[in-house]
């Protein structure tokens, strides 16, 4: 028993130096790591910067998730959708504008809709060219003008990206 209790004793210890390594380091080998749901994970992925868990996570706060304990709320997808948007990840650009054209979470705002539909059709995603050429039709030439010129604040490199195409 008292092999036992040693032997938590220094687990506990060396897990403590791991996340005192992750916090001065910003960032940990994934070993170092406990993870105790599969959200947390999840959420350790996107917090690192890969665009497919952006999304994923960004998914599960749009819908809610009881497995994984994740209540819903518009606000964090919205959050993630756009961390995935900003690194070139369609559908997350694609769902922004849909939750931005249908005020779903957050204001509507057309021209804000219409650039990241832009933005997700530059990045491969078909549908949102056809609904791009429909709203741009929808809108007066002013507000496509500022919709033109919101795409590259909302993605950084966009235009570089997107004249390279």
């Amino acid at each position: 028993m008292k092999k036992l209790q040693t032997i938590i004793l220094v687990s506990l210890a060396l897990s403590s130096f791991g996340v005192w390594c992750a916090n001065s380091l910003s960032r940990a080998p994934m070993q170092d790591v406990a993870y105790f749901t599969e959200g947390s994970w999840l959420r350790h992925q996107a917090e690192l910067g890969d665009p497919r868990f952006q999304f994923t996570l960004g998914n599960k706060y749009f819908t809610s998730d009881e497995q994984l304990q994740i209540v819903q709320d518009y606000e964090k997808a919205y959050f993630w959708y756009r961390r995935a948007a900003r690194q070139g990840y369609a559908d997350a650009a694609y769902n922004l504008a849909v939750m931005r054209v249908q005020g779903i979470g957050i204001d509507t705002d057309l021209v804000e809709g219409l650039a990241w539909l832009e933005v997700a059709a530059t990045f491969g995603h078909k549908l949102s060219a056809e609904l791009a050429t429909e709203l741009r039709d929808l809108l007066p030439e002013e507000r496509n003008k500022q919709a033109q010129e919101l795409k590259d604040k909302l993605v950084p490199g966009y235009a570089r990206f997107a004249d390279n195409r």
